[in-house]
């Protein structure tokens, strides 16, 4: 019975990491579609503060929906 106990127990947190680790990756899926933080982690690279880089992106927004 203890045995059968630690069973379920364990089945259950094998089940939840599993989760998690799906969400992840589908998060990090995500994420690689986004332009703009592959923008963002291009300007962060070469230097920019994080303020300047969220600063630089939205400016490049402006300027490609205005035309």
């Amino acid at each position: 019975m203890q045995q059968a106990m630690v069973d379920l127990f364990v089945d259950g947190q094998v089940k939840a990491a599993n989760d998690q680790v799906q969400a992840l990756r589908e998060a990090r899926a995500r994420a690689d579609d986004d332009q703009r933080l592959a923008q963002l982690w291009e300007l962060r690279r070469a230097g920019y503060s994080l303020r300047d880089a969220i600063e630089e992106i939205e400016r490049r927004a402006a300027l490609s929906s205005t035309g």
